[in-house]
């Protein structure tokens, strides 16, 4: 579960420490273009979400594998509350499965329930 969740809880770290957009990959996707492809799909958005179609269960609405991040206010933001989300959900001791597409998912749906979530672009196409 550790490994599962280690990317999403990172991401801060990583906006912060590269000053760049930073592409999150799980261990098993496959790369068939550049990277770059990924961040220019993007557009003008803070963050690029894998959307699954049909969309069934909404904690399982987007796909935790792949995840655009662009260095802005609001992506710290959102990346810090998913740490927290997750480091909250690891240390009662029981994770569940799916913990870091529940934490995307949630932490997407209240910041944006707060009019206050960062920019998000689908790159469902892209990254399939």
């Amino acid at each position: 579960m550790w490994y599962s969740c280690a990317r999403c809880s990172l991401l801060e770290w990583c906006l912060r420490a590269y000053a760049a957009p930073i592409v999150v990959l799980d261990i098993d996707a496959a790369i068939l273009q550049p990277l770059t492809v990924l961040e220019n799909a993007l557009d003008s958005a803070e963050l690029g979400l894998f959307w699954r179609q049909p969309r069934r269960a909404p904690w399982l609405d987007i796909r935790a594998g792949v995840l655009v991040a662009r260095p802005t206010a609001n992506a710290f933001r959102f990346a810090r509350l998913l740490r927290n989300y997750i480091e909250h959900f690891m240390q009662c001791g029981t994770p569940q499965w799916h913990l870091d597409q529940c934490a995307l998912y949630c932490t997407l749906r209240m910041l944006q329930s707060q009019n206050d979530a960062p920019s998000i672009r689908s790159i469902s196409e892209i990254a399939s």
